[in-house]
């Protein structure tokens, strides 16, 4: 890890690792660490460059001073780029970082040689609406319930039977009261993004990912980017669930190859 400075002073913590071309620019979701994806770039290898990191105010990375929003973050990720000095990036948000691919893909459309939207959305609906309010409760009341509830919604269930550490260690590692408070500031900011009227101003290449048994968010959700995209690719998971990178890391990794091989860069 090294680290990148922002305009408001926030240091991030950004993992800068293999070689290739395009370079991959890897956003995680609302947990928002760099670590997330360390499964995925296992099963991609050193051959494609990967640039990863810990969003501001999560793990290593300070909080800064900016108000956490969807365009804040897109914001943070192009400073990123642009100190590393990063060509033409293939941006791949999952979840919330989706959102922000989303967002930094308007702001500087054309810039990319294309984007991943990987178990993400265009706008919430109801459902998403309902199961963050509940989230939101948990958090508030119930912690360490919010950390398990979390985990339980996105693995499918005969993932958590062979992986017990991993559900044991959630339900440990429940939020301080100060991480609580950012993760509420990140679910209200990924509740507001919604880009649906603005998606089809997008040309870039797109490959959208979701998984048929994602309970967090739905893969109606991905189908309805796709539609709203002028230059997609959809590849569904038929199982998986949200965390597919994680349940199915060599999966997700040669869908990636697959289609990286495809595009101008």
């Amino acid at each position: 890890m090294h680290t990148v400075t922002l305009r408001d002073g926030a240091k991030l913590a950004v993992a800068d690792e293999g070689v290739g071309s395009p370079p991959l620019v890897l956003v995680s979701g609302l947990g928002g660490t760099a670590g997330f994806w360390n499964p995925l770039i296992d099963a991609i290898g050193p051959e494609i460059r990967t640039i990863r990191f810990d969003q501001r105010g999560i793990g290593a990375s300070e909080r800064g001073r900016q108000p956490v929003t969807i365009e804040t973050l897109a914001a943070d990720t192009w400073q990123i780029i642009d100190q590393l000095a990063i060509p033409r990036p293939v941006l791949c948000g999952h979840s919330t970082g989706g959102a922000i691919v989303q967002e930094m893909e308007l702001m500087r459309p054309g810039t990319t040689s294309g984007i991943v939207l990987s178990g993400s959305w265009a706008g919430p609906d109801l459902f998403m609406e309902r199961m963050f309010g509940i989230r939101l409760e948990l958090l508030a009341k119930l912690p360490a319930r919010y950390s398990e509830f979390a985990a339980l919604l996105g693995s499918p269930p005969a993932w958590h039977r062979d992986h017990p550490d991993a559900l044991r260690n959630v339900i440990d590692q429940a939020p301080s009261e100060a991480e609580a408070a950012i993760i509420e500031e990140r679910i209200h900011a990924l509740l507001a993004h919604d880009c649906r009227g603005r998606l089809s101003r997008l040309r870039s290449p797109a490959l959208i990912l979701g998984a048929a048994d994602d309970m967090i968010v739905p893969a109606y959700l991905q189908r309805e980017l796709a539609a709203l995209l002028a230059n997609p690719a959809l590849h569904m998971f038929d199982h998986g669930g949200h965390f597919y990178p994680v349940t199915r890391p060599a999966d997700t990794a040669a869908t990636l190859r697959r289609w990286l091989s495809t595009i101008d860069t």
